[in-house]
C-alpha cells in the first residue's frame, strides 16, 4: 500500500513539475518579449562548456521571472495567457516542493 502511495505522488509531483517547466518557459517568453527589463542581465560570463546548456538564462534571471509571476507586474503585462502562466506558476511551484516533501516523507517511513 505504501508503495502505491509512493508511486501516485512520484506521478502527481512529475506532472506537477512539468507543468511548471512548461509554464516557466512560455511565460518567460512573454516577459522577455515585453518587458525584458524586469529580468535583468545574468552577470558574469558563463564558461564554454555551460553557455550552451543556459537555458533559463542563470539563477537571477530565473529569479527575477519567479518574482514577476508573484508580484503585481503580471497585470501590466498586454498578453492575455500571462496572467494564466502566472498562475500555473504560482500553483504550482509550492505544490512541487510539498511534493517532494512527501516523496521524501514516504521514503523514510518505508526504508524504516
Amino acid at each position: 500500500m505504501l508503495q502505491l502511495a509512493v508511486m501516485v505522488v512520484g506521478w502527481l509531483f512529475a506532472g506537477c513539475t512539468a507543468t511548471y517547466m512548461y509554464s516557466f518557459w512560455k511565460f518567460r517568453g512573454i516577459v522577455k518579449a515585453e518587458r525584458p527589463e524586469w529580468l535583468g542581465e545574468s552577470s558574469g560570463s558563463p564558461s564554454s562548456i555551460y553557455s550552451s546548456q543556459r537555458i533559463f538564462g542563470g539563477r537571477r534571471y530565473s529569479i527575477a521571472l519567479i518574482r514577476v509571476a508573484y508580484g503585481p507586474q503580471v497585470g501590466q503585462l498586454n498578453s492575455s495567457l500571462a496572467a494564466a502562466y502566472a498562475g500555473r506558476i504560482r500553483f504550482c511551484l509550492p505544490s512541487c516542493l510539498i511534493l517532494f516533501a512527501v516523496i521524501i516523507g514516504l521514503g523514510l517511513v518505508q526504508a524504516s
